[in-house]
């Protein structure tokens, strides 16, 4: 019974496996951050807010590479020289071209609307951003009402980033 010779060296069906190549659900993100003379970012909570993107629910539907982040400084007088203007234009140009959504993140208290309206910041895949209060000349930035200096760890930003993430995913 157990020992049945028939069933010896027989074996067993192998079927394909059926792999599908349906669309890739993972969106690319850029991430340009305006900060005022002197008070650069420190690299820690930028790697923290990178960190808690990529590993939003469902991980991987958001990703941000280290690559992918430009820090540009604001000009005391104005909102971008002439040199950091046209380097963040062509920045977001060229991602825009790949189907990437740019974040642009405010860390200033200056006026920053001309740059908004030359890079059409209202329009397309750009969502604007403030770790604080929103420019009032904004009519569409996310404030995640985090103390941006404070973070410790990318759990720091878990719930603020719920809306951020909503509009990121709209786009």
């Amino acid at each position: 019974m157990g020992n049945d010779p028939s069933k010896k060296g027989k074996k067993k069906p192998v079927h394909p496996k059926i792999v599908s190549k349906g669309k890739n659900s993972s969106k690319t993100l850029r991430l340009l951050i305006l900060h005022d003379v002197g008070s650069k970012p420190q690299m820690d909570a930028v790697d923290h807010f990178c960190d808690a993107v990529n590993a939003f629910k469902p991980p991987g539907s958001l990703v941000i590479k280290e690559r992918d982040v430009k820090i540009l400084e604001l000009d005391v007088s104005s909102c971008l020289s002439g040199n950091s203007l046209t380097d963040a234009k062509q920045w977001i140009n060229e991602w825009l071209g790949l189907s990437g959504v740019v974040l642009v993140c405010l860390l200033s208290s200056q006026d920053v609307q001309p740059f908004a309206d030359d890079i059409n910041l209202q329009g397309g895949k750009i969502v604007a951003f403030s770790f604080g209060k929103c420019p009032t000349s904004w009519k569409e930035c996310v404030s995640l009402n985090v103390d941006f200096k404070a973070v410790r760890s990318p759990s720091d930003f878990e719930e603020p980033l719920k809306e951020l993430i909503a509009v990121v995913r709209a786009e």
